[in-house]
């Protein structure tokens, strides 16, 4: 299999660090150099158990990983299995249907859980090809909500997404 041009500078840089000992784990500072972070913001405040229709945030110029994805709430929400937010993070390509590869959920402890106030709660990546994201990829979010749902504040999504 062929290596793309990125895949080709970071081996390079990897055995420069290596080599000068620049690094504990080489691979590791390549990527993290590699690495960009993409700031959304959700806007406006909806009543608790209202959802939010999938929305766009920014476009992701180069093909990527993502490795992170966080959100941060101005107030705690406590977890529930009854009234419960799932909010997700998909790519578009070229305005096709939205490919999920982030998720939070404020009934399942499993995957996300009580938000404290103004810290970034760490959403849960997919593992798979789902996480990749082509160059042009438009980043979206959707809030889906069951019972009471939980209000979701204002506040910025970040993508960290490692250029591959």
């Amino acid at each position: 299999m062929a290596l793309t041009d990125r895949e080709i500078i970071k081996e390079r840089e990897a055995g420069t660090a290596q080599s000068f000992g620049l690094a504990g784990t080489p691979k590791a500072a390549v990527a993290a150099k590699h690495t960009r972070a993409y700031v959304g913001v959700k806007t406006g405040t909806e009543n608790a158990a209202t959802g939010v229709a999938e929305t766009a945030m920014f476009v992701v110029d180069r093909k990527s990983i993502a490795k992170t994805v966080k959100f941060i709430n101005g107030t705690n929400i406590a977890a529930s299995t009854s009234d419960w937010t799932y909010l997700v993070v998909g790519k578009s390509t070229a305005g096709a249907a939205s490919t999920v590869f982030a998720t939070w959920n404020t009934g399942a402890t499993a995957v996300g859980g009580a938000v404290t106030k103004w810290i970034p709660a760490s959403f849960i990546v997919s593992p798979n090809a789902d996480a990749t994201i082509a160059a042009g990829d438009v980043i979206t979010y959707t809030i889906t909500k069951g019972g009471a749902g939980k209000l979701i504040d204002p506040g910025p999504f970040q993508l960290d997404a490692e250029e591959v």
